[in-house]
C-alpha cells in the first residue's frame, strides 16, 4: 500500500492576481487573493517540502500567467516576536540579544544600524536557541530560504547560472548533516 504523498501549505506573494483567482491541478492548488498585496495561497502535494516549493513556482507561473516574486516566510522577526513565537519572555529574548544572559554568541539582527526595531531572522536563532534553551520550539524551513534566493536570482542581469544551481539545490533532497539516516 503506497501512502499519499504529504501536503505542504505555503504563501507566494505574486505580481498580480491573475484573471482567473483559482487554479487546480493535479496535487496543486492555489488561491489568489489580495492581502495588502497580490498572493497566492497555495496547497502542494510533494514528498518533501522543498519539493512541493520547486513544483508550485513553475505552475503558477506556467498556468496563471503571473510571475511569483517571494514565499513569505516570517523569518524577519523582532525580539518582542521571537519571544511570543519561542515562548520566552521579551526581557530574557533582551538578555540573550545582548548577551547579558547565556554564553552570548546570539545571531546579530539584520539592520543592525536602523533607528526602529532591530530585526533578526529566525532562520539563525531558532538553532542558537535550540542549542541552549530546552524549550519546544516552532521548526524553521530552510527550503523557503533558498526558494527566495533563487526567485531573488532570477531577477539578476545575468541570472542563469545562479537561479539553475539554486533550484538544483532545492530540488535536492533533504540531507541530514549529522550524518544519521
Amino acid at each position: 500500500m503506497t501512502l499519499p504523498e504529504p501536503s505542504y501549505r505555503f504563501t507566494i506573494l505574486v505580481d498580480r492576481v491573475p484573471v482567473h483567482a483559482v487554479l487546480r491541478l493535479p496535487g496543486l492548488a492555489a488561491d489568489f487573493g489580495v492581502h495588502g498585496y497580490p498572493v497566492a495561497d497555495v496547497r502542494q502535494r510533494a514528498p518533501f517540502r522543498a519539493a512541493a516549493l520547486a513544483a508550485a513556482i513553475p505552475a503558477i507561473e506556467g498556468h496563471a500567467g503571473v510571475r511569483c516574486l517571494h514565499v513569505v516566510d516570517n523569518d524577519h522577526l523582532t525580539l518582542a516576536e521571537m519571544a511570543e513565537h519561542a515562548g520566552l519572555a521579551q526581557e530574557t529574548m533582551r538578555r540573550y540579544a545582548t548577551g547579558q544572559r547565556l554564553d552570548g554568541g546570539f545571531p546579530p539582527p539584520v539592520n543592525p544600524s536602523h533607528q526602529g526595531a532591530k530585526l533578526y531572522r529566525w532562520s539563525q536563532v531558532e538553532p542558537w536557541l535550540r542549542a541552549r534553551v530546552a524549550v519546544p520550539l516552532p521548526p524553521s524551513f530552510p527550503e523557503i530560504t533558498l526558494a527566495n534566493l533563487y526567485l531573488q536570482a532570477r531577477q539578476l542581469p545575468d541570472h542563469g547560472i545562479y537561479a539553475d544551481l539554486l533550484l538544483n539545490a532545492l530540488l535536492a533532497p533533504p540531507v541530514r548533516l549529522d550524518g544519521a539516516r
